[in-house]
């Protein structure tokens, strides 16, 4: 640590002596970049003797991600306070806010010009909205200048997929080449009904039907937040198929470089899915409360349900020991339909990313501390709390979770594959899928590596899709309402606004794909 801290004090005498006290400067806009005054060096007559840099002025940080807040963050924030209180001279005011209203509050604060320095965003948010309406600064100078191991702890492939309109607009947050996706199993009542492992389809099919012969008392299956079309679609390794634009109005397959329309074109994996989400509906095999019951994960933790959608190859502690205080005699498991036979189709992008505001005040100083986050020693304080009493390392690339515990919750600011630390407690299998996720080998590079599509020109025809497309997707991909009928209306209100979305997405995509032969 004082080896560090030495380090961080030559590094900021080094900045100050021949670039000057760091200062901002605004433009009307209300851009800061940085800007730096010459500075005269004095010397003695001893050649080793340094100047002191004079110390960094307080600065209170405001960091706006969502979620709830983790039990125990005040002493990690405290921990890491006092860690920089010598170098950065930085406190953290962090605001949590619940995902379903994140989006506006977000859109709002930063409208009202409220003074955050850093915030999270993501591109199933509403990153790319924020970007073309200029609330976003480019980071390309402050990382040059502040940020070595925020670049260094990414690989160059991971900077240049994520770049947003030709430019760094966003940290990427985020380990994987895929989003896991896969389902919480109780595997107790699986052994009770004498299903062996579920390794298929087909298999986890039989074992929610049986579950729903033999145990009334509990829902099969509770997708609730995270529907079963698009986990069984993202798991295609076959025609790839990826959602482009409202729900898979607009989709990719087969790596073509081709905006595919499902109103002139139903793929048959998507019909597929919506048609195997319906009977399991009508059958009774998902949840009849689905859609105002809430998270499927929560209902999982409680005991009602057998099985529930799972984001990511994990199984949390949290999970099982929420499941296990009212069902001491429950076990979970995890299971994925992926196959680490068949290479998948990636664009590198990350789902998640940390922005510093326009109207931040304090960029230079934002960029700073996130540097000294993703350094090893900082991010294991801030991913997983204080060693010893929320955690403890196993090797250099592992940990388990001690009793007390510290949520995990890196992915809303800090997360990097350099840093990152796999959870021990998991099984084998478990940590084989993230590390074959993590590796860039196990995938195909997607055409469309790096393209963004700015919806400007259709900006009204692709509103009225999102909004169309949003009063019926909750109902259709869980399967409570019948398909062909809500298609089919579907179809007639937004048809003529996709094709339009659809020829300007394709005009731009022709035109990346010539500029980067």
């Amino acid at each position: 640590m004082q080896k560090r801290k030495k380090f961080f004090v030559m590094l900021l005498a080094v900045l100050l002596v021949f670039s000057g006290v760091v200062a901002c400067s605004k433009d009307e806009s209300g851009k800061s970049e940085p800007a730096s005054d010459a500075a005269a060096s004095t010397t003695n007559n001893s050649a080793t003797e340094q100047a002191e840099p004079e110390p960094l002025e307080p600065v209170t940080l405001k960091i706006l991600v969502p979620g709830d807040k983790p039990n125990n963050l005040g002493e990690v924030l405290a921990e890491a306070e006092k860690r920089m209180a010598d170098t950065l001279n930085v406190k953290l005011d962090m605001t949590f806010v619940g995902w379903a209203d994140y989006g506006k509050k977000l859109q709002v604060s930063l409208a009202a010009g409220e003074d955050y320095d850093l915030v999270f965003d993501a591109p199933w948010n509403i990153q790319t909205a924020m970007i073309q309406a200029g609330y976003y600064e480019p980071l390309e100078a402050l990382l040059d200048k502040y940020g070595p191991t925020i670049k260094s702890s990414r690989p160059e492939q991971m900077w240049e997929a994520n770049k947003l309109f030709g430019k760094v607009y966003g940290i990427p947050l985020g380990v994987y080449n895929v989003s896991g996706r896969g389902y919480y199993i109780r595997k107790d009542l699986r052994e009770k009904l004498g299903i062996p492992p579920i390794q298929t389809w087909d298999d986890f099919e039989k074992f929610l039907y049986a579950v729903k012969e033999n145990e009334p008392k509990i829902s099969p299956i509770h997708p609730g937040g995270l529907d079963l079309v698009s986990f069984q679609l993202l798991a295609d390794q076959d025609t790839h198929i990826k959602n482009f634009w409202g729900g898979y109005t607009l989709y990719y397959k087969n790596n073509d470089g081709k905006a595919y329309n499902m109103f002139e074109e139903r793929d048959p994996k998507f019909w597929e899915a919506i048609l195997t989400v319906r009977k399991w509906f009508t059958d009774k095999i998902i949840d009849q409360d689905v859609l105002a019951s809430g998270s499927g994960v929560e209902a999982f933790k409680a005991g009602k349900a057998a099985s529930a959608s799972a984001n990511g190859f994990d199984l949390p502690k949290a999970v099982v020991d929420a499941l296990k205080s009212v069902d001491p005699a429950a076990e979970a498991e995890f299971v994925t339909f992926f196959d680490k036979n068949k290479k998948m189709v990636s664009d590198f992008k990350q789902w998640n990313f940390m922005h510093v505001p326009v109207s931040s005040k304090n960029k230079e100083r934002a960029i700073m501390f996130l540097n000294w986050a993703n350094e090893k020693e900082n991010y294991d304080l801030l991913a997983y709390g204080i060693e010893g009493k929320h955690w403890e390392a196993v090797g250099t690339d592992a940990y388990k979770e001690l009793d007390e515990l510290y949520p995990w919750f890196p992915y809303a600011w800090i997360w990097n594959p350099e840093s990152n630390r796999e959870n021990a407690a998991q099984s084998e299998e478990i940590r084989g899928w993230n590390l074959w996720s993590k590796d860039p080998n196990n995938f195909i590079e997607d055409k469309l590596t790096g393209f963004t599509f700015d919806d400007t020109k259709v900006k009204a025809e692709s509103e009225q899709v999102a909004a169309l497309f949003s009063a019926i997707s909750g109902p259709l991909f869980y399967g409570t309402v019948d398909p062909e009928k809500t298609w089919e209306e579907y179809k007639e209100k937004a048809a003529p606004f996709t094709k339009k979305v659809q020829e300007e997405a394709q005009r731009q995509i022709d035109e990346f794909l010539q500029n980067k032969q």
